[in-house]
């Protein structure tokens, strides 16, 4: 079937590219960052992980493009970005990731499940207070700088813990490939019954086939149907066919990263206690807030 609605199906239904982990703190691809920047950060960010066990970890790109993730939005990307990684311990969950696509001007602060809603406000101010002015201005290190201490400083004052209801007051919920803890292999996971319903509908689909069409013959009678799926039953299969794909290769990708540690070492436990990576198995599930430029 030759139509422009199948790149466009395969863009959707496809995963991403992420990038690797360079750093614990620091993790700067669009090259934004100048030496001395980047030194700041890192000095900040381990500083707040000491006193709080809270990791901060900035992660700039040139775009969503460059990783096949064009058709993503920038809440879908950083918040499947923090799961991938794992940023904080899977016990208590708290974590934050500052994340640039400079290329598209877009911004998103993401944090772990363990604030809930409770530093939906804080990221908020500190988007439209330290970060996008300076950006505006063409300043990306000065407001990465700046946005950084601000994060720090809102840890510091204490942000309540909380359940997790969802990202920015409730009011954008995780589409797509699913986040959060059951998706990471654990106990209840929909991957798998979502994977064997999808099997079934295509064991469905080709014995239907095969007994309206029967054998083209070969293999002594048992070849292949002499109709094929064309037209939107085509299209049908071939979704079915990438989202199961993706299904799979989302779930075996996150179930091989789930306690994932930066540079071999994880934070472990319960109580962060400045443990020594910012990469410990923690996980969101879309609280923080979005901006642009």
């Amino acid at each position: 079937m030759n139509t422009p609605l199948l790149p466009l199906l395969a863009t959707l239904l496809l995963p991403p590219d992420y990038p690797k982990a360079v750093d614990d703190h620091v993790n700067d691809f669009a090259e934004v960052l100048d030496e001395a920047s980047a030194a700041r950060v890192k000095e900040v960010a381990r500083s707040v992980r000491s006193e709080t066990g809270v990791p901060i970890v900035l992660v700039t790109v040139g775009s969503l493009a460059d990783f096949k993730a064009e058709a993503w939005s920038v809440e879908r990307y950083a918040t499947n970005l923090y799961n991938e990684w794992g940023i904080g311990s899977n016990e208590a969950n708290k974590g934050i990731l500052l994340f640039v696509a400079v290329k598209d001007r877009k911004i998103r602060l993401s944090t772990g499940q363990g604030f809930g809603t409770n530093f939906d406000a804080s990221a908020r101010s500190v988007l439209d207070s330290a970060i996008l002015p300076r950006f505006k201005k063409g300043d990306f290190a000065g407001g990465i700088v700046a946005g950084v201490e601000s994060i720090a400083a809102a840890l510091r004052a204490g942000p309540a813990a909380g359940p997790s209801n969802g990202g920015e007051g409730e009011g954008w919920t995780p589409r797509g490939t699913p986040v959060g803890a059951p998706v990471r292999g654990g106990k209840g996971s929909p991957i798998g019954w979502v994977v064997l319903a999808g099997l079934v509908v295509l064991a469905l689909l080709a014995i239907r086939s095969v007994f309206r069409g029967g054998f083209s013959g070969g293999w002594g009678g048992m070849g292949m149907p002499r109709r094929g799926f064309g037209g939107w039953g085509g299209l049908l299969m071939g979704g079915l066919g990438g989202f199961l794909g993706s299904a799979l290769y989302d779930s075996v990708r996150r179930k091989g990263s789930s306690g994932h540690s930066f540079g071999g070492s994880s934070s472990g436990g319960g109580s962060w206690g400045g443990g020594t990576s910012s990469f410990g198995g923690g996980f969101s599930s879309g609280g923080g807030a979005s901006g642009s430029w």
